[in-house]
């Protein structure tokens, strides 16, 4: 594992080859998949997967802001939050 005084030199995509399994997906994947995923921040279970292979509490901090870290660690909304949502977008018609 690298250390934290080693990420001081480090560009944002430096790991970004590094492969991982997704337990979240179920499939291989690189860490460029983890620091940008499709809405545009971080995965929020980075720290879990990646804690034991870099230096990734340094890493986020570095190039993340506290108000981003703060939203991405946010827990997710219920699920029926979600269905409900889109049943309400979709006009209600089944």
């Amino acid at each position: 594992m690298e250390t934290r005084t080693q990420k001081s030199t480090l560009s944002v995509d430096h790991y970004d080859n590094r492969p991982i399994y997704c337990r979240m997906l179920g499939h291989e994947l690189t860490f460029q998949y983890c620091r940008l995923t499709g809405d545009g921040h971080f995965c929020r279970r980075i720290f879990d997967c990646w804690h034991n292979k870099i230096d990734i509490f340094g890493y986020i901090t570095s190039f993340f802001s506290a108000d981003e870290i703060r939203e991405v660690l946010q827990p997710p909304a219920p699920k029926i939050h979600t269905l409900l949502n889109l049943i309400e977008k979709s006009g209600g018609k089944g």
